[in-house]
């Protein structure tokens, strides 16, 4: 165009400018309509992967640019599979925005690195995300595979399903025959579906270093499974913060691994109105180094356990643990070993610590504060003798009742006036000099005496007491002319 003809131009208007500037424009890539300068030029990642962005103007990794459909109304199964396949081995950000994406085929991130699919959480300011993928498929299969991914996350989603009969896996984390899952994560997401039984949202078997933050879990049946006894499974450093999980069909957190913590999460009872938290099936899914701290347990009206384990190396502590005093037992040990109880607030329960099966070692029971409860230790007789330690505790009974264990060898524990008060007896052979006694419970303070004595035909000229301890004392005698049963006393804090 010469100068004449650009100024007739001019002279033509505001549009007939633009008319001239259309013209001259090249045409655009990927058969977009948008003019060259508002498109996003093909990445080399995704010639490498042979994807072509259906629509160029949004920019790489933005789910749209695949094809994506946010009202619902069509699949977005293509879209994952090239946005996934676009990040390459280096990983990537995959931006879902706010909308309703559908997906009839798994989301497949087996054996992938470094992907994250973010959606639009906090658009909403509320509990749902404003990116919502709904899985259409029916059967029991997976929408999310994680089998041997490394580092991947789910953030700022809404997850659930669409078919009744489907009773399938959210989330699958595990070993795809190559490496274990690790060092994944899920962040600001909502799981679960009203829509038939209920789902299992992650399965963690044969996955470590997995992270839950700020979640929230609906309709589990259940919710989280760590390892499966019958694979040999394990599930080691998982850990759960600030979430929480309501209206689950079973409780939600079943048959855990190695180093599971829970930190400021809330547990609401089950759709029966029974309370169930974490639970463990058998002794090969026990929980081991257990920590449950600050946590809230509660809106329960019926029966269970709110924690119902095996365990060893356990500390719960700094937990808030309420229910219907009729019938709800807050923690429930199974042949447990190394069990810390400390700092917790029980709040209208039929049973603090229940010892369902023992033998239960190393429990320590010690700075917990009650409110309506009617029995502080059930089932006593499973934690064996020097097992257990003992208060200071606050209320761990109706105020004026006791904790007790009547047998042979036992004890009577005042929870209001703090006394602690043992017995038990030994079986002496003739001319024994001495003999060591182990009190059943050690006291939390201090024994401040302890008295015995002899059945007859065991006369001593001697008898004295030795070496008083906390946990037991030793009786020293002098001429023991026949075999003899010693009897003794102890009282302490």
């Amino acid at each position: 165009m010469n100068r004449r003809e650009f100024a007739a131009a001019l002279g033509g208007g505001a549009s007939t400018l633009a008319s001239v500037a259309l013209a001259a424009a090249p045409p655009s890539a990927a058969g977009s309509s948008v003019p060259e300068a508002l498109n996003h030029p093909r990445t080399a990642a995704e010639v490498a992967a042979n994807v072509t962005p259906v629509d160029a103007s949004y920019p790489p990794l933005d789910l749209r640019r695949y094809g994506a459909d946010g009202s619902g109304s069509s699949s977005s199964d293509r879209a994952v599979a090239d946005a996934i396949a676009a990040c390459g081995a280096s990983g990537g950000t995959i931006r879902v925005p706010g909308g309703h994406y559908v997906f009839s085929d798994q989301i497949d991130l087996a054996g992938r690195r470094s992907i994250i699919i973010a959606g639009e959480a906090a658009a909403t300011g509320g509990a749902q995300a404003a990116t919502h993928l709904t899985y259409a498929g029916s059967g029991s299969g997976v929408f999310i595979n994680m089998d041997s991914a490394v580092g991947c996350q789910l953030r700022g989603l809404q997850i659930s399903h669409r078919d009744p009969h489907y009773t399938g896996t959210y989330i699958k984390c595990g070993n795809a025959g190559g490496n274990d899952c690790s060092l994944c994560a899920i962040v600001d997401c909502v799981l679960g579906s009203n829509a038939g039984p209920g789902t299992l949202h992650l399965d963690l078997n044969k996955c470590i270093e997995f992270t839950a933050e700020r979640c929230a879990f609906s309709f589990g049946n259940p919710s989280v499974r760590g390892q499966v006894s019958s694979s040999h499974g394990y599930a080691n450093a998982i850990h759960f913060r600030d979430c929480q999980w309501t209206a689950s069909h079973a409780p939600p957190v079943q048959d855990g691994g190695q180093a599971w913590s829970f930190e400021g999460c809330t547990f609401e009872g089950v759709l029966s109105g029974a309370a169930g938290a974490l639970y463990s099936s058998a002794p090969v899914a026990a929980f081991n180094a257990l920590s449950v701290m600050n946590c809230w347990f509660g809106d329960v009206s019926g029966a269970g356990a709110w924690l119902d384990i095996y365990g060893n190396g356990v500390v719960i502590s700094g937990n808030y643990l309420s229910g219907n005093r009729a019938s709800t037992t807050a923690i429930a040990l199974h042949r447990c070993t190394a069990v810390n109880v400390t700092g917790n607030l029980f709040d209208q329960v039929l049973i603090a610590v229940d010892f369902r099966s023992g033998p239960c070692r190393g429990i320590l029971v010690q700075g917990n504060v009650a409110s309506l409860v009617l029995t502080g230790l059930g089932t006593p007789e499973n934690v064996p003798t020097g097992s257990l330690v003992w208060g200071p505790n606050f209320g761990l009974a109706t105020p004026g009742s006791i904790h007790e264990r009547l047998a042979a060898d036992g004890y009577c524990a005042d929870a209001q006036a703090g006394l602690l008060r043992q017995w038990g007896t030994a079986t002496l052979a003739a001319g024994a000099s001495s003999h060591a006694v182990s009190f059943p419970l050690q006291f939390p303070g201090q024994c401040f005496n302890v008295v015995f004595s002899l059945s007859s035909g065991g006369h001593a000229p001697s008898a004295y007491v030795s070496r008083l301890s906390a946990s037991g004392f030793v009786a020293g005698l002098q001429g023991v002319t026949d075999g003899a049963t010693l009897y003794w006393q102890a009282l302490g804090v």
